[in-house]
């Protein structure tokens, strides 16, 4: 029995099974692809934004230490901070 003039012939089973494996890999590539690019961005990101303190810090004179120790005594506050808030609710 023919088809319709103009109308592809009905796919079997075993072809559509085939056509969807091919667009499977087809997909996977193209999501490693975007992995691969997104990876990239981040990685020029972290130079940029790398970049930026780098010249905020050499604006201000500062020193990688002085920034590390700028940054553990702000890491230490909130420490205090917190553990002066857990001591105030259990004297409540």
């Amino acid at each position: 029995m023919a088809g319709r003039p103009g109308r592809k012939p009905k796919m079997t089973l075993e072809e559509q099974i085939e056509q969807v494996s091919n667009d499977i890999e087809a997909y996977k590539e193209s999501v490693k692809t975007l992995e691969d690019k997104k990876k990239e961005l981040l990685k020029q990101k972290r130079e940029e934004d790398l970049s930026a303190l780098y010249e905020l810090m050499q604006d201000m004179n500062l020193s990688v230490d002085n920034v590390k120790g700028i940054l553990n005594d702000i890491k230490n506050q909130q420490g205090k901070e917190e553990s002066d808030s857990l001591e105030a609710l259990r004297v409540v």
